[in-house]
């Protein structure tokens, strides 16, 4: 008894001393894994939206991650938000899965990975997306769902890539990142964004097919869309599972294949005689284009012309320019702006000698040597500067160039020298960044400069300059006869190799966008204007092919953006849209909600007269109404499901009926009903006799 009484006390010891280690070892890990304040984050978030946002009814936001979609409808219950943490409330997994890739993580899919597994898109639709640097097909999801401003959280999500690549094309995109005690939040909005409802003469492209991959196919075709930008305000596509609610004029074009055209001949030959125009193709045409990318929806352009109105231009052979070298001598260079420096400069057949005399030694010192170049240069990555220069103190060079059209402004490249060392400079154009001024940027230089600074502490320095020139790529320069925006749906047609790349100006020099040479830009001959680099949307005219072909022909596609207007709506409660008037000429509204076959749409004319309006499966899941150009004096949007609106309260008065029928029965059931029986035993009673 005592052994047992023992070995329970040394096992319950240890038992104590075990626990107390565990605890030891888990203190330091829980403060260091501390969450953060949740109070103090979600108020810093808050008030970054707060002063940051500028919403409407007409429009959603987007919002990247659990931190934001978590406290958004508490901070701000009657703005709409789309994208972000709604998967599991979305009727369209797959499209929600496409729109988070395409916007959230448009440069940074490799770290998909990484990201916490609920905040990873659930479907992987990586071969549908738009190439890396092709933001036409990011605006076409934010216009399908309504987005006025997005919201990454480059804080908690390594999404750095994609937000450059919205701050590095203006034309589609106002970018700025605003600072927070947790980190930055980068707001993103479209520069023309579309609003949730509008009325719209968009080309409306049915698809109508019985294959078993016709999902599939669907998809292939809005992908196809996205890539030159097409959105609902240039195309609408439509779903069709059925033609028997297609009238004349309901659908523009229908895209079908030969089993389903066999099939349903009848109805179709009807429709085609009505004016639809009827597309049969392979049921695999459309998954062979996608994978084409941007020649692949030219390719479909053509097909269905003229569906899709694609307007081209063969742009003006300007002239071609031969790679050459500018070498500059001694004799050019002059000194120019000055400060804390007293410059003399002499000048030898194969150098130049600067002497710098510094007043205050406590200061830094400037001079910067002038040289006006003999002939303009583009400014293109393949563009270098090779300069030779030696200083006797530590200080720093930075090559500038300028242009006498843009005085206000300059680019430079800085470097270091070390004492009495010769240092070869050999910079490509790449590596300068720093601009003077946001904008106006240029694509054509007319001067370089060398600014030189030496730190404080030397009463004098000499530099010695022994050689500098500039090697300048072969190019080819084109002319549009008109100014062209790069916020337009469209497309450059050129030759490209992995050592092209294209610049864009108007005719002062003023750089309108770029698209750089390298492996990761090949995307055919094709090349979408919300590819290039931008900083304005101000229109371009001047085409520089740096290092193609010469001679060879450039043309210019685009598709006019078609009449659209926003429809101004008002949510009377959730489940009922009122619409204000719906102006006449119009071949049907768009509007950005989830398809249900549970939608009643209502609309009345001046007459009062109300007319149930029929409405297809649109874009990524969403809502098509045709209109035929016919106007309406309001409308009225419900959601009624049978399931819940009828047979459920149905079932619930069902059960009232046997209650009314047998109310009389009902108290008696289970009653317990007992009847004297006879004594059919022989008495037990004691007799007592009287005496």
């Amino acid at each position: 008894m005592a052994q047992t009484l023992k070995r329970t006390t040394i096992t319950r010891y240890l038992g104590v001393i075990l626990a107390i280690l565990v605890i030891i070892d888990t203190i330091p890990t829980v403060a260091y894994n501390r969450p953060p304040d949740r109070n103090s984050l979600n108020t810093a978030l808050a008030q970054a939206l707060a002063e940051n946002l500028v919403v409407s009814n007409d429009y959603r936001v987007s919002l990247q991650g659990r931190s934001l979609t978590r406290i958004f409808p508490l901070y701000f219950p009657s703005f709409y938000q789309a994208g972000g943490r709604t998967l599991g409330l979305d009727l369209n997994p797959y499209y929600q899965s496409w729109y988070d890739t395409e916007v959230f993580f448009k440069d940074d899919l490799s770290t998909l990975n990484n990201v916490y597994i609920e905040d990873q898109p659930t479907f992987d639709v990586t071969n549908l997306i738009g190439a890396p640097e092709n933001f036409a097909s990011t605006a076409y999801w934010l216009d399908w769902y309504g987005v006025d401003t997005l919201v990454l959280e480059t804080a908690f999500y390594p999404v750095n890539g994609t937000a450059q690549g919205y701050l590095q094309r203006g034309a589609l995109f106002t970018t700025r990142t605003v600072q927070t005690s947790y980190g930055p939040l980068v707001f993103v909005s479209p520069t023309d964004p579309g609003p949730e409802l509008i009325a719209t003469n968009a080309t409306s492209i049915g698809f109508y097919s019985h294959q078993t991959n016709s999902t599939a196919s669907y998809r292939n075709l809005l992908a196809l869309l996205s890539y030159l930008g097409l959105d609902s305000r240039y195309v609408v596509p439509v779903y069709l599972s059925t033609l028997n609610n297609i009238g004349p004029g309901s659908i523009n074009t229908i895209i079908t294949d030969p089993t389903t055209y066999s099939e349903d001949t009848a109805r179709i030959s009807y429709l085609e005689s009505q004016g639809v125009r009827i597309n049969v193709v392979s049921p695999t045409l459309l998954q062979h284009l996608q994978t084409q990318g941007p020649a692949g929806t030219n390719s479909l352009i053509n097909l269905l012309s003229p569906t899709i109105p694609l307007q081209t231009q063969n742009l003006t052979l300007a002239s071609t320019v031969p790679s050459q070298t500018v070498t500059l001598t001694s004799g050019q260079w002059t000194a120019g702006y000055s400060q804390n420096a007293n410059a003399q400069l002499q000048s030898y057949p194969n150098n130049l000698t600067l002497t710098i005399n510094i007043p205050d030694t406590t200061k830094p010192a400037q001079l910067v040597l002038d040289a006006a170049l003999p002939n303009s240069l583009v400014l293109s990555d393949q563009l270098i500067t090779k300069v030779q220069i030696e200083s006797n103190v530590n200080s720093t060079v930075g090559l500038v160039y300028t242009s006498s059209n843009f005085t206000s402004n300059s680019v430079q490249a800085d470097h270091q020298l070390n004492p009495d060392q010769l240092t070869n400079l050999q910079i490509p154009f790449a590596n300068f960044t720093r601009w003077m001024n946001p904008q106006p940027k240029f694509a054509i230089a007319t001067g370089l400069n060398l600014s030189i600074t030496v730190p404080p502490g030397h009463r004098q320095a000499k530099i010695q300059l022994t050689g500098a020139s500039i090697s300048e790529p072969s190019y080819t320069l084109y002319r549009a006869k008109n100014p062209v925006s790069l916020s337009a749906a469209g497309f450059l047609q050129e030759l490209q190799t992995s050592s092209t790349s294209t610049i864009l100006s108007d005719n002062t020099g003023g750089l309108r966008g770029s698209s750089m040479e390298g492996p990761a830009n090949l995307l055919g001959d094709i090349i979408p204007l919300a590819t290039f680099n931008s900083t304005t949307m101000q229109g371009f005219t001047e085409v520089f092919v740096i290092g193609g072909t010469a001679n060879g022909q450039v043309s210019l596609g685009s598709i006019p953006e078609v009449d659209w207007t926003r429809i101004g709506n008002t949510w009377t409660t959730n489940q009922n849209l009122d619409i204000q008037s719906v102006p006449a000429g119009f071949q049907g509204i768009v509007w950005k909600e989830t398809f249900t076959n549970n939608w009643n749409i209502l609309a009345t004319d001046s007459s009062n007269s109300t007319t149930s309006l029929p409405y297809f499966y649109a874009g990524p899941g969403l809502v098509y109404i045709p209109l035929k150009g016919i106007s309406f004096y309001r409308m009225n949007i419900s959601y009624q499901e049978v399931l819940y609106s009828v047979i459920t309260p149905a079932l619930g008065a069902s059960t009232l009926i046997p209650l009314m029928v047998f109310r009389r029965r009902i108290p008696a059931i289970g009653r317990i009903r007992s009847r004297l029986k006879p004594n059919t035993e022989p008495s037990r009673a004691i007799l007592v006799s009287r005496a």
